[in-house]
């Protein structure tokens, strides 16, 4: 049978009802505008799809959502399951099985390769698994576009976040086609820092979108924020306070030190949570997991009743 997270449980209690209310109301807002009749309709559908993110944000800070409807749910509020070192295989499936079962953060790391930057731990190739539904090649290009295939095939997805672990400072040359790699594998799909104005977003408007998070190496984060350019810089535990923003992280294995971090505002993510013990103090967005097949993780999803 396939592999899949979070399904969904469903009880009579005040919690549960509000969670179905919730996700019934995020299903109709991401009704697809291609099964809408032809003519004014669709093209109805076809504009609001092309409104600015800023507007719904706006509109849902001066009192309830851009629908009227009821308050959506902030990204540092939401659960979206993810993994860890995800282009490694093994227990994780494929990168596309966890698409499919319902990861919505993956992480890649990223070496420069004498001309092309190539995805593994250790060193280009490390640790990654290569066929099947992954793709046949190291190269990073073929693992991003494996990622833009299936958000295409699934327009409806609740957000994805794309984390990328750079393995080295690299030259302005590189960093310029990294992002090119990005922008050509998902277009208009990707949400960038400047759309958002340091707002944070709600994970409603955010369907069909991806995100692009920049982590790893230090003196390339440092360098590279800036608001205008393609990825968030993700401030990492023990950085310097300035590339505060919002996205932070730290290994689970330091996980206690987070438990401040929700009231700053921040979106949260855990790397390496191979044990639900580590899930119990404090909320995190991203509990970046080896596992994501096993039970605990699956409940885990479940009763944080994941986006997806």
């Amino acid at each position: 049978p396939p592999l899949t997270l979070g399904a969904r449980r469903p009880s009579n209690t005040p919690e549960s009802r509000a969670r179905l209310s919730r996700r019934g109301r995020a299903e109709a807002r991401i009704s697809d505008p291609l099964d809408a009749p032809s003519g004014g309709k669709q093209a109805s559908a076809m504009l609001i799809r092309q409104l600015p993110l800023a507007f719904a944000i706006f509109a849902s800070a001066c009192g309830g959502s851009s629908e009227g409807g009821p308050a959506k749910t902030r990204l540092q509020d939401a659960t979206l399951c993810a993994t860890h070192n995800s282009y490694s295989g093994g227990t994780r499936g494929s990168i596309v099985a966890q698409l499919d079962g319902g990861i919505r953060f993956v992480e890649l790391d990223a070496y420069w390769d004498a001309d092309y930057f190539a995805v593994g731990h250790d060193g280009p190739g490390d640790m990654v698994e290569l066929g099947g539904d992954n793709p046949a090649s190291t190269e990073l290009n073929a693992w991003v576009e494996t990622l833009a295939t299936w958000t295409k095939a699934h327009p409806r997805h609740a957000v994805i976040t794309v984390g990328l672990d750079a393995k080295g400072d690299f030259e302005d040359a590189q960093v310029e086609e990294l992002e090119s790699i990005f922008r050509n594998a998902f277009g208009n799909a990707l949400v960038e820092p400047e759309e958002l104005g340091g707002e944070m977003p709600f994970v409603e408007d955010l369907n069909g979108r991806v995100i692009a998070v920049l982590s790893g190496n230090l003196s390339l984060r440092k360098r590279y924020k800036n608001d205008e350019r393609l990825f968030f810089v993700e401030y990492q535990n023990g950085d310097p306070d300035d590339l505060k923003s919002l996205f932070w992280a730290t290994s689970a294995f330091d996980f206690a030190s987070v438990a401040d971090w929700p009231a700053a505002g921040a979106v949260i993510r855990l790397w390496g949570v191979n044990d639900d013990f580590v899930l119990e103090p404090t909320h995190v967005t991203y509990a970046a997991t080896d596992t994501p097949f096993v039970d605990w993780y699956k409940d885990y999803c479940e009763s944080s009743d994941a986006f997806r």
